[in-house]
């Protein structure tokens, strides 16, 4: 699990309010979506998907809760208004907008919103935007495309940049990870923790997998399921973090 995706899972474990309006998270077992700070009972988080919209998670097939009903919400904190459309900035694929312009077209300092950026969402906004940008490359590898094409497509601006952010998330060479992992030897090591259980796996490169999740079974399933051609190998399971 990312720092982003763990960011926002604990907004939902702790029903966080402060959080409403920069994600919404959808349950796959009910197919509806929530505002982070719903007080409905809490899903599991196998089965949980993040979305930075509603309309993101409207498209996916999922339809509102009628309990915290997340397209009606209004935010009166102006600060995090600025947050919120800071967020859409920087997911956006032909972003090109510097933190100082972004800062400035909202009416804030950069330093302000910057520190504001990382109290709210709990990474730096240079760390939001490279994890948009690492997903996409991600989803473009495993759909099979070639490496360029999913590296230009996915916003970097060229490969080197890819190679110094988003690659070294992989823990393996692109072409590996987009042809299931083949040849690399994967060893994974289970957590416990207060939110549940962590995978977190690992080459001869590095971390390429970091998962929360209630279940140790299904997250060494998820495992086998990204890396379907890799050699996965248990390290153990350690005690509570």
């Amino acid at each position: 699990m990312s720092e982003l995706e763990e960011s926002r899972w604990r907004a939902v474990a702790e029903r966080d309010e402060t959080l409403t309006g920069c994600f919404v998270y959808a349950v796959s077992s009910t197919k509806i979506y929530c505002r982070p700070g719903c007080g409905s009972r809490r899903p599991l988080r196998k089965n949980v998907e993040f979305f930075s919209t509603s309309d993101e998670a409207t498209v996916a097939g999922y339809r509102p809760c009628r309990r915290c009903r997340p397209d009606d919400v209004t935010v009166s904190d102006p600060s995090l208004d600025a947050i919120i459309a800071t967020c859409r900035q920087l997911e956006r694929l032909d972003n090109n907008e510097s933190a100082s312009s972004i800062a400035a077209r909202l009416g804030y300092s950069e330093r302000h919103l910057r520190r504001r950026f990382l109290e709210v969402i709990g990474v730096t906004m240079s760390s939001y935007e490279r994890t948009q940008k690492a997903q996409r490359a991600r989803e473009n590898l495993r759909e099979g495309k070639p490496v360029m094409n999913a590296v230009l497509e996915a916003g970097y601006g060229s490969t080197r940049a890819f190679y110094e952010h988003g690659a070294p998330r992989l823990g393996m060479s692109p072409g590996r990870y987009r042809d299931g992992a083949r040849g690399e030897r994967i060893r994974y090591t289970l957590v416990d923790t207060r939110l549940g259980t962590v995978v977190v796996a690992t080459t001869d490169q590095g971390v390429c997998s970091v998962k929360l999740g209630p279940d140790s079974v299904d997250l060494v399933k998820g495992l086998r399921a990204e890396f379907p051609l890799a050699t996965l190998g248990d390290r153990g399971k350690r005690g509570a973090a």
